[in-house]
């Protein structure tokens, strides 16, 4: 996976703002394009060719408020979206391999970092209604910019990451600030960097506020599970390989906006 592909599916993601309020978005073009830009980044390996296969960018009405229709990566057949696994699993305590893997990891920062997942993805997800504008569009597309304003500068020496923290932090603090454990998450999650194993370069992104635990090889780890038996109740048509697929593209989106570098920390 290149950084050049990586940058190049993180903007597609963060363009699809401009494209929605446009006067005819074309759901099906984009969801070509930024499909394409996904296998870009991750290439043809067979995970990210069954999340070809199986996930695209559709829409479907809301089933809490049908008057809305909702935007994102669904699956082509079905209409579950990557968020309303990861929402499930939220309901879950951590999984025992990954709480074997990670025993610094307690309960409220793996819940913490699903919902940051989740707003990640969710960033991208615009809303449709024909009664009102939606502030949910306003906040998300601001939280894809500042997401995608990482780029602007975390390949240069002088990257003041702790500046950058607390504008994207400020940034998702204020998506979807209603949710009940949004203030939470905004205390145990930061944008820093890490060391990254065998590799002579710094990862950015988001990770457990303190310790050296990224977000995104939770959902890496996520991806390695078998079925959970909540997931099968409450999505009992889903198959193995739809929630592989869907998880796949959770680990990629997040993945997009963690950049490395080869300058060294201090």
């Amino acid at each position: 996976m290149s950084t050049m592909n990586q940058e190049y599916f993180a903007r597609k993601l963060a363009v699809v703002h401009d494209y929605f309020q446009g006067p005819n978005f074309d759901v099906e073009h984009y969801s070509k394009k930024v499909m394409q830009a996904f296998l870009f980044f991750g290439s043809d390996t067979p995970d990210n060719q069954n999340c070809m296969e199986a996930v695209h960018y559709g829409s479907a009405m809301l089933p809490e408020n049908p008057s809305f229709v909702g935007y994102g990566f669904r699956l082509r057949q079905k209409p579950i979206f990557v968020q309303d696994i990861l929402s499930v699993v939220r309901l879950l305590s951590i999984p025992q391999p990954i709480a074997g893997y990670y025993p610094a990891l307690t309960e409220i920062e793996w819940k913490a970092a699903l919902l940051t997942a989740i707003k990640m993805i969710e960033a991208f997800s615009p809303r449709q209604s024909k009664t009102r504008e939606l502030g949910w569009n306003v906040a998300s597309e601001y939280f894809a910019r500042k997401l995608w304003s990482v780029y602007d500068s975390s390949d240069f020496p002088d990257f003041d990451v702790v500046k950058f923290n607390y504008r994207i932090m400020e940034a998702f603090r204020q998506f979807n600030h209603i949710h009940p454990d949004n203030k939470q998450a905004y205390e145990l999650i930061e944008y820093g960097q890490a060391q990254l194993p065998h590799w002579k370069g710094v990862f950015y992104g988001f990770k457990i506020k303190g310790k050296p635990i990224r977000v995104v090889e939770l959902m890496n780890e996520l991806e390695a599970l078998p079925m959970p038996d909540k997931i099968a109740e409450i999505f009992p048509d889903l198959l193995p390989n739809e929630l592989a697929a869907l998880l796949r593209m959770a680990t990629m989106i997040v993945l997009a906006f963690s950049p490395t570098t080869h300058v060294e920390p201090e």
